[in-house]
């Protein structure tokens, strides 16, 4: 309901979708702590998790600096978003190269799917208005949920992808 609202042209409608989404990831995190085990990392995995986040932190602050100065008054509600998106889709990576699990991958796609629908709602409302960019977040909100309802009905069995640790 939230990603149809913003195609209407109600006024100060971004910013409630703003905050039912920061609402919803701050719940998010319910989930990963629901399903937390500890962490055993291999230097694989941790060159793995230096590398995207190092990406994800240029693609954050990139969107940040570029959306600070239209947000306006919005500009700490936005950081917020941003930043929780940040934060979960980080956790998220850590949590599936750990327990390398089905259950962790529907996890992780759903987080990284609901992170690109909130950069382009963020883009679409504030830098550079198209209908492109609605249809791709009418495209990677639902994707999310559909993920995000196979994480929770999986259950957490390892994949086998961690029988090749070779390299």
């Amino acid at each position: 309901m939230g990603d149809l609202i913003v195609l209407t042209n109600f006024k100060n409608t971004i910013r409630y979708d703003m905050v039912i989404h920061i609402v919803g990831y701050v719940l998010l995190f319910y989930f990963l702590y629901y399903n937390h085990r500890s962490f055993e990392y291999n230097s694989r995995d941790v060159f793995t998790l230096v590398l995207g986040s190092l990406l994800y932190t240029v693609i954050f602050v990139l969107t940040y600096t570029v959306l600070r100065t239209p947000m306006g008054d919005m500009n700490i509600l936005g950081f917020l978003l941003l930043l929780l998106l940040y934060v979960l889709l980080i956790v998220a990576a850590m949590h599936y190269i750990n327990t390398r699990s089905e259950k962790s991958l529907w996890f992780f796609l759903a987080i990284l799917n609901f992170a690109f629908s909130d950069f382009m709602l963020l883009l679409n409302a504030f830098y550079v208005q198209s209908y492109e960019l609605q249809v791709l977040m009418l495209l990677c909100t639902p994707m999310a949920w559909i993920f995000l309802v196979n994480y929770m009905i999986t259950k957490p069995l390892k994949l086998k992808a961690e029988e090749f640790d070779a390299y």
